[in-house]
């Protein structure tokens, strides 16, 4: 919506690096859902409905949640057997998956521009810019800074 909202502006002097921006957080948000659903153990979207469930409630909390125990008790299964469901599913543990999730979100903002990595990391439910820092480059590789610039 953004983006063809920026498109369907008359010209002026930031339309473009505004749906540069956009576009960034359009690929960077399919990277993600195709890393999602190209796991080795599965070519196809989960079918079980507590994964299903589970990715559902992901959606919705991985800012404020990012436990594997706060799932399992949504769910009423046991943290073991979610992440025995979810490593059968979609080929990665629950842990990895909300990791995943955090990171996607998080290269979405930096790529939009408009905040600080101390503001992306507050909005994300970190507390500590540099713990927060230190997260995506495992995630990813590189540091928020490097995926700002």
């Amino acid at each position: 919506e953004h983006l063809l909202f920026e498109a369907g502006r008359p010209n002026h002097e930031y339309r473009k690096p505004l749906i540069l921006s956009w576009l960034n957080v359009l690929l960077v948000k399919i990277a993600a859902e195709y890393k999602l659903h190209t796991s080795p153990a599965s070519s196809t979207s989960p079918k079980h409905p507590a994964v299903i469930k589970f990715l559902e409630l992901l959606d919705r909390h991985f800012a404020q949640q990012k436990s594997v125990t706060f799932y399992a008790k949504a769910l009423c299964v046991s943290p073991q057997y979610l992440h025995e469901l979810c490593t059968r599913e979609t080929g990665r543990g629950p842990q990895e998956t909300i990791a995943a999730r955090v990171a996607s979100e998080a290269l979405a903002l930096l790529s939009i521009g408009k905040l600080t990595v101390k503001q992306v990391a507050h909005q994300l439910g970190f507390e500590d810019p540099a713990y927060f820092s230190r997260f995506l480059k495992k995630q990813t590789g590189k540091t928020p800074a490097e995926w700002k610039a």
